[in-house]
């Protein structure tokens, strides 16, 4: 029965999902030691090495996912630092519309600009 259960899951693959990475290990090490046939050896193997890399995968995963996570933190929240960057950007946009000859656009770029600078001046 371990062994149909272990066949359906690896060839829906999701095996790692199912069974946890130690008693996955003991599976597979019980295989190789019942099995007398050369392919089911290199299954076993090969289902080891790939569990091996997917906990890798997930680590390293979750490490980049937690480092994009506090890098939008840290850029979007609501600093004086953050809020005079983004006075700056939108002032720079009121420019370029001013120059293209769009002033309706320039000055509500202008108008929020003002308001992060006047947000700025309150926290400090």
């Amino acid at each position: 029965m371990k062994k149909l259960y272990l066949h359906s899951a690896v060839t829906s693959g999701i095996f790692f999902l199912l069974v946890p990475a130690a008693s996955a290990q003991n599976l597979t090490e019980d295989l190789v030691e019942e099995s007398q046939h050369p392919l089911s050896n290199y299954f076993a193997a090969l289902l080891e090495r790939s569990i091996d890399s997917s906990l890798s995968f997930t680590i390293w995963s979750l490490a980049a996912i937690t480092i994009v996570a506090i890098t939008l933190y840290l850029r979007n929240r609501d600093t004086p630092g953050n809020n005079i960057r983004r006075a700056r950007r939108l002032h720079k946009k009121g420019l370029v519309s001013h120059e293209r000859g769009d002033a309706e656009a320039a000055s509500e770029y202008y108008m929020r600009a003002a308001a992060f600078r006047e947000k700025v001046e309150g926290q400090e």
